[in-house]
């Protein structure tokens, strides 16, 4: 900007670096705090207490809560993350691949997250995961997804015309569950 006469405002580019430099901070603050809370989450659970996030993160608790509002807020954003993973290594598979390489894709993405996440399985089936921290991931439809592959498997013949599609697809969605410690 010019002032009057055309001569630069003084001081206004400096207001304008510092300015960049604090949104990269800022950018920057947030990734370690998901990564440390990742990380704390994965050791400890959701009960893990944000000056223990805080501190792995080198920052100050009020890093937190300006950035999340709350240890749920944090929560739910490694939450959002976990099912954004899975989302991205599933694509579009159940609908471009073969019912085989489809159930291959989602069985494979299942087991990633399971062993990314699987603090987060355990929270979810114990009852442990607060509500704010999972509000919005109804739509994740992993169940359905995989029921139409299924299905898909079924009518096309790749798969025994017997099979029951939700049992199936309830059994194979609750074996990491049960099983996160399979080698893949």
């Amino acid at each position: 900007e010019l002032a009057e006469g055309g001569w630069p405002v003084p001081g206004l580019q400096v207001l304008e670096l510092m300015t960049q430099s604090r949104r990269s901070d800022a950018v920057a603050n947030r990734t370690r705090l998901l990564d440390a809370a990742r990380d704390a989450f994965a050791d400890l659970g959701p009960a893990a207490e944000v000056t223990y996030i805080a501190e792995r993160a080198g920052v100050g608790v009020g890093t937190i809560y300006r950035h999340f509002g709350s240890k749920e807020g944090l929560l739910h954003e490694v939450v959002l993350e976990a099912v954004a993973e899975f989302e991205r290594e599933l694509g579009d598979s159940e609908q471009s691949a073969e019912p085989v390489a489809a159930l291959r894709v989602f069985l494979i993405a299942l087991l990633h997250a399971t062993d990314s996440y699987g603090w987060l399985f355990d929270a979810m089936l114990s009852g442990q995961l607060p509500e704010e921290a999972s509000h919005g991931i109804e739509g994740v439809e992993a169940g359905r997804r995989l029921s139409a592959v299924l299905e898909r498997g079924v009518t096309s013949g790749a798969f025994r015309g017997d099979l029951d599609v939700d049992v199936a697809s309830n059994l194979l969605l609750g074996a990491p569950a049960t099983r996160a410690d399979v080698e893949y």
